[in-house]
């Protein structure tokens, strides 16, 4: 019998559904699988919104979890988020754990994963100029597509999933 207190993961069409049954309003884009921001940026770089980069991290110990969303192009200095974070030491998180906190694989990161995150293991800390930004590009838990939300919807996402995010 599975002990794992995961008991539904949501894939993209089930993502989907729950946004539309909160009335959380997206726009869709179908593009072939990313794996980087620049990659990415060939299909969206057209959109009007945030691009976000979306960094699974966890600190040295490994018992704690972080979703961080920045700027695409920022450069992010682990050792400043940890003192911020009071870790002494951030690292990336494994694609294992990432798996199984968030039901999602490397070039799919986004805050929307934390809908899997069902224990709430994984702390959402977005850079304070993503979090104001008014509408904000998200992986729907796959990266053969962008989703773009208003910052009220990823707001509302949030607070229906359990996910106070940290600002900084």
């Amino acid at each position: 019998m599975n002990s794992d207190p995961q008991i539904l993961i949501y894939d993209e069409k089930s993502l989907l559904s729950f946004l539309d049954k909160h009335e959380i309003d997206y726009e869709y884009y179908a593009h072939p699988a990313v794996y980087t921001n620049e990659q990415a940026d060939l299909y969206t770089n057209h959109l009007n919104g945030f691009s976000a980069k979306n960094l699974f991290l966890s600190n040295h110990k490994g018992n704690r979890f972080f979703l961080l969303i920045t700027r695409s192009d920022m450069k992010t200095d682990l050792k400043t988020l940890g003192e911020q974070l009071n870790e002494s030491k951030l690292r990336f998180g494994s694609e294992e754990k990432m798996q199984k906190l968030l039901g999602i694989t490397p070039g799919s990161v986004t805050p929307l994963a934390v809908i899997n995150d069902t224990s709430r293991q994984v702390q959402t800390i977005f850079l304070r100029e993503a979090w104001e930004a008014d509408r904000i590009f998200c992986h729907p838990l796959v990266n053969t597509a962008t989703l773009i939300l208003k910052h009220q919807g990823i707001e509302k996402f949030l607070t229906v999933t359990n996910h106070e995010p940290k600002i900084i």
